[in-house]
């Protein structure tokens, strides 16, 4: 949750003691799936050699390598690493490797996490520790010519897909502040949580937007409230929602959506919450 320290939601080193293995580095590496996962070092390598024979370590090392943890980005993997990135901002960031392999090295760069930040890396860390795989295709919703694309609002539970377009619109916490509802990076941690539930349990829908709808609301700091939609002309429809605060402030946020596309997102304070002048 985000309440947790970054500290807490690191994977643990390797136990290099108890099993003749190396910790891994701190860099993941292009390729790297998690820290610590699959690694294995020259002197390691030949002591389990020695005691076990070339074909018994090769079977050990070829079964490791299955067992890799992966989140697989697929469509535009690199505007989805820049997008995560400007959510996450410190300690952290986002590695696309070959194959859209995602992972998530450690920065010097300090300072306290948003909540939306805090939430994205425990998802990703989440998603990445899971040795069963996750893809999810980023698209852009307002360039795309697929007719399957323009029914993606944000995201897509059905075709496993996410609208950075839609995602970038709505913005980050760093960019719009804390306390003004959702924003871009609090519904990409909805997606990729929704994503992981969906194909890793197959859960149904409703399910899946449980949890995602949970994290999201961890993220904002506020769950969900009442939405609304009004047509605003032929091809233009307004959409409201209300978030409040546990000191009772109350934000909408709105926008515009224009073939599947969302544009023009507005923040209001409803009411400022107890406490405020």
């Amino acid at each position: 949750m985000a309440s947790q320290s970054l500290q807490r939601l690191e994977p643990a080193p390797a136990a290099a003691a108890r099993r003749g293995q190396a910790a891994a580095s701190p860099e993941c590496g292009a390729t790297a799936r998690q820290e610590g996962a699959g690694s294995f070092d020259a002197a390691s390598v030949l002591a389990l050699q020695r005691q076990a024979g070339n074909r018994a370590v090769g079977r050990m090392l070829a079964t490791q390598r299955m067992l890799q943890r992966t989140l697989t980005a697929a469509g535009d993997a690199a505007g989805f690493a820049a997008f995560a990135n400007r959510v996450i901002g410190i300690q952290f960031e986002v590695v696309i490797g070959n194959g859209g392999v995602v992972s998530l090295r450690r920065t010097n760069v300090q300072g306290p996490p948003t909540p939306e930040a805090q939430e994205l890396v425990r998802v990703l860390q989440l998603v990445i520790g899971d040795r069963n795989n996750t893809t999810i295709e980023f698209i852009h919703g307002r360039t795309s010519t697929r007719a399957s694309d323009r029914r993606v609002m944000g995201g897509s539970f059905p075709q496993s897909k996410v609208d950075l377009d839609d995602e970038e619109a709505r913005g980050t916490q760093g960019e719009v502040g804390l306390g003004m509802g959702v924003t871009g990076g609090a519904l990409l941690v909805h997606e990729i949580l929704e994503q992981y539930r969906k194909q890793v349990f197959s859960e149904d829908f409703d399910t899946a937007h449980a949890q995602a709808l949970a994290a999201e609301a961890t993220a904002i700091g506020a769950p969900r409230g009442t939405s609304t939609t009004r047509t605003l002309n032929a091809t233009t429809r307004e959409v409201t929602k209300t978030y409040t605060y546990p000191d009772g402030r109350v934000v909408e946020v709105i926008w515009d959506v224009t073939a599947g596309n969302i544009f023009n997102v507005r923040r209001r304070v409803v009411s400022p919450g107890r406490g405020s002048p």
